[in-house]
């Protein structure tokens, strides 16, 4: 009769490092990875960063557990030599530059989705790009501010109409690049958008509501002119 132990293990199989909690955050410029490993030995843990991929393994030093963390490839590109971490008491925070700044991160891995994704810059950064797009064109000679044709109410075909009739091809780009943004923004950038050209009297366009939602925005008439109350 076959002894009962030879057709068992002699011993355990060791299973593998766990995959820790993690989360993350973001801001225009940067993605922030929560790593929840509690305790991380300084002497065990290694973070590699690269452009389109991120890998940490860490050891718990109150527990003993070895945890490991594999992005691959990453949801945009990073400024790996910019990027950086720091470990807390109960997690390791990574801190990633984005290569793209304004791309909005929906997920750590990149996906099926990415593509439709990866080009939305946010409201406030595209605003500043309009405006730099903005100032490298010739400005022809007016006395009126650059936000007064705007509406962000009217239709794109009339806008284009009235853009091809005017002899300022430039202003009618600006309007409709406006247009674009406010047909895409959420409802706090919408308000901020509506509420700061309409007090300002057209002189002012926001898109930061945390901002001009808390006071009346002020006219800010051109060089040289002299806003009067009616």
């Amino acid at each position: 009769m076959a002894d009962a132990s030879a057709s068992s293990p002699s011993s355990a199989v060791a299973s593998g490092p766990a995959t820790p909690r993690f989360d993350f955050y973001q801001t225009d410029t940067v993605v922030t990875i929560s790593i929840f490993v509690k305790a991380a030995s300084q002497d065990n843990l290694q973070v590699d960063i690269a452009e389109q991929s991120l890998h940490v393994k860490a050891v718990s030093s109150s527990t003993g557990s070895e945890f490991v963390l594999r992005i691959d490839p990453l949801f945009s590109k990073v400024d790996a030599t910019s990027s950086s971490y720091k470990v807390l008491s109960s997690k390791i925070d990574v801190i990633l530059h984005k290569a793209q700044p304004g791309t909005r991160w929906i997920q750590l891995q990149a996906g099926s989705s990415q593509q439709s994704v990866i080009s939305a810059a946010t409201p406030t950064y595209a605003a500043s790009q309009a405006t730099a797009a903005a100032a490298s064109k010739p400005v022809p000679s007016r006395t009126t501010s650059k936000w007064d044709s705007f509406d962000p109410d009217a239709d794109e075909d009339v806008s284009a109409s009235a853009g091809a009739e005017s002899s300022n091809t430039g202003e009618a780009d600006i309007n409709k690049f406006f247009q674009r943004l406010y047909a895409d923004a959420n409802d706090d950038t919408r308000r901020a958008m509506l509420k700061s050209y309409q007090e300002s009297g057209g002189t002012t366009l926001s898109t930061d509501w945390g901002k001009v939602g808390k006071e009346r925005v002020p006219t800010q008439p051109p060089d040289g002119m002299e806003a009067k109350k009616w």
